[in-house]
């Protein structure tokens, strides 16, 4: 904590002068301020205003343009709209950031923009999908991910991610099986070999599970549930609700299979 107090000490004394400061450190030091702000207090009002501070610098004083902030600042302000509620506003920013990273690709082609820019395609499809109810253009955003960008351009677990979303948008609005499997399969192995979350990986099981209740194939339901549980039942806290659900889809598995013996 204190070494948090003292960085924002040493970003605000930049504020302070800020006429005699180039834009460009100015706009920097909000930003920081910003991400410290969001970061350690979890102030979203706060860190916004900071976050704007800073797009109005690098939109009006900094020249030439910073792609890359320049596009990082809507992008930040969408998150802060996001984690408060405000889904129309974070969408609008989101698309204001990625409008910026598609121009700044073809000037600077670099590793991080492409990760920047795959990193708000996701925040819009997740809001398509959770909050719009579209699931058609959440899809859209999903599948340009896995299709043009490689895992490592894309950050946190969004490639696997999408795959996981895909392969339910699926199952859930077009019930193509064989499709869906496809994605939760790709989405599982991303999470046994690239990016390790038990938590996900036991959703794709679950999800692969249920696609094979649906098509009356206990054995590989039964499998896939047993790999599910195996996972859930390591030392961890776990919501009641995910722990019944799975306890009860094995009960159902185990009736089917009985039946099945029995025919």
């Amino acid at each position: 904590m204190k070494q948090y107090d003292e960085a924002l000490k040493h970003y605000k004394i930049v504020l302070e002068m800020e006429d005699r400061t180039f834009p460009i450190f100015v706009a920097v030091c909000c930003l920081q301020i910003g991400r410290l702000l969001e970061k350690v207090q979890k102030n979203f009002f706060l860190s916004r205003e900071y976050f704007e501070r800073a797009l109005s610098l690098f939109e009006n004083k900094v020249f030439p343009h910073d792609y890359v902030n320049l596009a990082l600042s809507p992008a930040v302000i969408g998150n802060c709209y996001y984690f408060t509620g405000n889904d129309e506003l974070a969408y609008k920013n989101y698309l204001k950031a990625l409008n910026i990273y598609e121009q700044a690709l073809i000037l600077y082609p670099s590793i991080e923009l492409r990760q920047m820019f795959v990193g708000c395609l996701f925040k819009i499809g997740t809001i398509y999908q959770e909050k719009l109810d579209n699931y058609t253009n959440a899809k859209e955003c999903f599948q340009r991910i896995i299709q043009f960008y490689s895992t490592d351009e894309c950050p946190f677990d969004s490639y696997g991610l999408a795959h996981k979303y895909i392969g339910q948008i699926i199952y859930d609005i077009g019930k193509n099986y064989k499709q869906a499997l496809e994605h939760l399969y790709l989405a599982a192995k991303f999470y046994e070999t690239k990016f390790k979350n038990d938590l996900e990986l036991a959703e794709c099981y679950r999800f692969i599970s249920q696609i094979y209740l649906k098509q009356e194939k206990y054995h590989q339901a039964l499998d896939y549930t047993l790999k599910e549980l195996k996972l859930l039942l390591q030392p961890k806290e776990l919501a009641a609700s995910v722990k019944q659900a799975t306890t009860n889809d094995l009960s159902f598995l185990k009736k089917k299979l009985v039946s099945c013996q029995e025919l």
